[in-house]
């Protein structure tokens, strides 16, 4: 696998694979043993009772569990141990283990969980002859949780009313599962991963434009004549009077009627809206490259199921995106219809709060 991430390589070389991170209390929680498939456990503390106790750097030790083996890395217990059972017990889990090369050697690993599942501690015996040893987990820095709690999506923080009020929305999940080998990644901020529902209006003007006849009054130039009257002086015996006759030639308006052509515009639009679930990651490889990533699905149809007998905490609602490339996408809600997870072709991402 190229990425270089915080999960279970199922190979010799993840015993030595530099770790850059811890891992932390409450990055996840364990209701029930296939939690626990997948996930890699980087401790900062380590505690030989009543012999040692030491600060660990991150990837110094470290437990990765699959199905079928437990890879531990670390001073003086490195190796992979064949899992043979996971029992639930009063404290969390006890993992039943024995050494892949040396049968005879049989071990365990338990795994400590608080009242609301999170993994406190892990208690590790290599071999009926060794001690145990305890591994506790980092709590979280309280300015780097309060960075990552206003930008992950909490598991209960984007409700969804309806299938179509998804889209418009943007989140961002917690963690990564790759599911042909089911590792579990935990996320960074640095890494950008983000997943958006994007509806695209398109407009188009398909008007038709139709031509008309008009008549239309079309108005001539006045032409003004004046005719000045005739003076003529009257003399009386008393007094000599002037006067003065004026006549108007009213103006005359003449008019003609005219045929002409004008263009009679109707509008009519056309509005297509497409929908597109789009994934972005930076992927950091094992050569140091870095890649800003996309995917991009077309969506034709969006459908609702529900599982009635899901509990309280559980993943009660799914809505199916059909998409173009003929492999649906997977969206699952809580049962207060938060969004809980989505499964996207070869990975399923988790909200913060799993």
């Amino acid at each position: 696998m190229k990425f270089k991430i915080l999960i279970l390589l199922l190979c010799a070389g993840f015993m030595t694979q530099a770790q850059e991170m811890f891992s932390y209390v409450k990055d996840k929680k364990f209701k029930d043993p296939s939690d626990l498939m997948g996930y890699n456990f980087v401790p900062n503390h380590m505690e030989i009772p009543n012999e040692a106790e030491n600060e660990l750097n991150p990837g110094d030790y470290s437990f990765g569990i699959t199905r079928n083996n437990l890879y531990v890395h670390g001073e003086g217990i490195s190796g992979v141990y064949s899992l043979n059972n996971i029992n639930p017990t009063e404290y969390g889990f006890k993992l039943l283990l024995m050494n892949a090369r040396d049968p005879t050697i049989q071990g365990h690993l338990k795994i400590i969980l608080t009242k609301k599942g999170y993994v406190d501690a892990l208690v590790f015996k290599r071999s009926k002859k060794d001690k145990e040893i305890i591994f506790f987990q980092a709590l979280m820095p309280k300015e780097k949780n309060e960075v990552e709690a206003a930008f992950f999506t909490d598991r209960w923080e984007t409700e969804l009313e309806m299938p179509d009020s998804i889209w418009g929305m943007e989140i961002h999940p917690f963690f990564r599962i790759h599911l042909k080998d089911n590792t579990q990644e935990r996320l960074e901020i640095a890494d950008s991963t983000s997943i958006r529902f994007i509806e695209k209006v398109t407009i188009i003007d398909k008007t038709k434009k139709k031509k008309v006849k008009k008549k239309k009054r079309k108005k001539e130039p006045v032409r003004l004549s004046e005719e000045e009257a005739a003076e003529e002086e009257l003399t009386e015996e008393a007094t000599d009077n002037k006067e003065i006759n004026e006549e108007e030639i009213e103006n005359i308006e003449a008019g003609s009627d005219e045929e002409t052509e004008e263009k009679e515009v109707k509008k009519k639009l056309k509005i297509i809206k497409e929908y597109f679930v789009e994934v972005r990651s930076i992927l950091h490889y094992d050569d140091g490259e870095v890649e800003d990533k996309k995917w991009t699905y077309k969506v034709k149809h969006l459908k609702e199921r529900e599982d009635a007998t899901a509990g309280p905490d559980g993943e009660r609602f799914q809505i199916e995106f059909e998409t173009n490339k003929g492999e649906p996408l997977y969206l699952y809600l809580t049962p207060k219809r938060t969004i809980s997870s989505m499964e996207l072709g070869k990975f399923r991402y988790l909200m913060r709060g799993h």
